[in-house]
């Protein structure tokens, strides 16, 4: 495949147009390019439980994996999202081609998880499966509750998702260990692109992870104990 995804404007902090590669497993592009060369930059890849055979399989949600590098190549510039909303305005859509498929995609949450975190303090937002769609619409609803930002993009059960996955940088997110993922879902037939990102806007009461409180000594959301 190949992701492009890119910040209006006149400064593209995102700048992401990439292969995307397939392996079967989550190690092998981690430090492979897409030449199949040693590379410390590895390349994009999808999720080993990703359906990519043919043109028939379907796939609730893409996930697409990418380093955080020092040098702002490969997916380091979705860290650019947290703490700043006017970022989140500037890059509403996202423009994924495979071969079996030419899309775009509305962002619709950006999650910051704790990939050090235990239960009941952990959140898999990397999900695949689902068993129905009330399970499928409770996922799409604690996304949002853990979004930066609340976006004007709907989604229904039989919708698509694209995951873009990457490290955090510690100094933004106040701990170890972190990801950053945004989520987008696949703009359906005869539907615009079009997006009202003047109503993209921080979300005051997201539920960060756990040790992002306890590291702050901030007094944890209400979620943790046991509030909505």
């Amino acid at each position: 495949g190949w992701l492009s995804y890119h910040a209006a404007g006149n400064k593209d902090f995102l700048n992401i147009e990439y292969p995307i590669m397939y392996s079967g497993d989550n190690d092998k592009y981690l430090t492979i390019d897409f030449n199949g060369n040693k590379n410390k930059n590895g390349a994009l890849f999808f999720d080993m439980r990703s359906q990519l055979n043919s043109a028939e399989d379907s796939n609730s949600s893409l996930i697409v994996y990418g380093h955080n590098m020092a040098s702002g190549q490969m997916l380091a510039g979705l860290n650019k999202f947290i703490g700043n909303v006017n970022n989140a305005r500037v890059a509403p859509l996202i423009t994924m081609n495979t071969l079996y498929d030419n899309a775009k995609y509305k962002v619709f949450a950006v999650v910051v998880t704790d990939e050090s975190a235990e239960k009941p303090y952990d959140f898999n937002v990397r999900r695949t499966r689902f068993a129905d769609d009330d399970d499928y619409l409770d996922y799409i609803a604690q996304l949002r509750a853990r979004s930066l930002f609340d976006y004007p993009v709907d989604v229904q059960a039989d919708d698509e998702l694209l995951l873009l996955s990457t490290c955090t940088v510690p100094s933004a997110v106040k701990f170890k260990n972190g990801r950053l993922t945004v989520i987008a879902r696949k703009v359906r037939p005869g539907e615009s692109t079009m997006v009202d990102t003047s109503s993209i806007i921080k979300n005051d009461d997201v539920i960060m992870p756990y040790a992002w409180y306890t590291l702050q000594k901030k007094q944890p959301h209400a979620f943790y104990s046991g509030g909505v």
